[in-house]
């Protein structure tokens, strides 16, 4: 717990969970405490450029990719003033995607993202990235249709959530998630796939909505 010059606690916990069986060297993190004018610095891309060093108030960053690679996402960032005196960048942190690989930005009203060669099984050391990208003021309810991953070694990570779900949440196994709801205009899904066995993969249905329903949406999903 951080003590912030008002007296609040700001809390950050992680969690490091290791199983019995391989172990690897680990990580390494560094954390500063950010006042509430600044953003912070958004991250920079693997294969590509970031220009623009001031993260405060009304400052922007821009991306680009290096040759062989091509951006998903917004190229300029731009840090806005948010509820409860915070700051924050007004889209994710684009990535660099080679050409042959899986994911892409999503815009539009609607559509549906399911994995590599579904219905068919999906191959090992798959790593696809989807965003979605809304009409400024929406949000997007993400439905799933299929969902049948490998039990605890393939993984579906969806950023962007907002209820009772955490910002990011992590789904496996066969169970049929329950509708996810953003919190702003983009949500991103990140699938990966280790080198063993492998399953049919999921099919999910996007759509984008008005805040007002949104609401409604989640407090049914609440009810429920």
């Amino acid at each position: 717990a951080l003590l912030t010059p008002k007296g609040t606690q700001v809390v950050l916990s992680l969690w490091l969970v290791s199983d019995y069986a391989v172990s690897a060297q680990g990580f390494q993190a560094s954390y500063e405490v950010l006042p509430s004018h600044t953003c912070g610095n958004p991250g920079r891309l693997q294969n590509g450029i970031q220009q623009g060093t001031t993260f405060s108030i009304g400052d922007k960053v821009r991306y680009s990719c290096n040759p062989g690679f091509f951006l998903e996402g917004h190229a300029l960032l731009t840090c806005h003033a948010s509820s409860e005196n915070t700051a924050s960048w007004d889209f994710p942190l684009p990535f660099c995607r080679a050409d042959d690989a899986c994911g892409g930005t999503l815009r539009g009203q609607s559509g549906i993202i399911s994995t590599p060669h579904y219905p068919l099984e999906y191959s090992n050391n798959a790593d696809c990235t989807w965003t979605i990208l809304a009409e400024p003021g929406d949000t997007i309810a993400l439905v799933f249709l299929d969902f049948q991953l490998e039990d605890e070694y393939d993984f579906l990570e969806v950023t962007g959530t907002e209820g009772q779900l955490p910002p990011t949440t992590w789904f496996t196994g066969t169970n049929l998630p329950a509708p996810v709801i953003s919190s702003k205009n983009w949500l991103r899904l990140h699938f990966m796939s280790d080198g063993n066995h492998r399953q049919k993969g999921f099919s999910a249905q996007y759509q984008g909505i008005s805040r007002s329903l949104s609401r409604s949406i989640q407090s049914f999903q609440i009810l429920i």
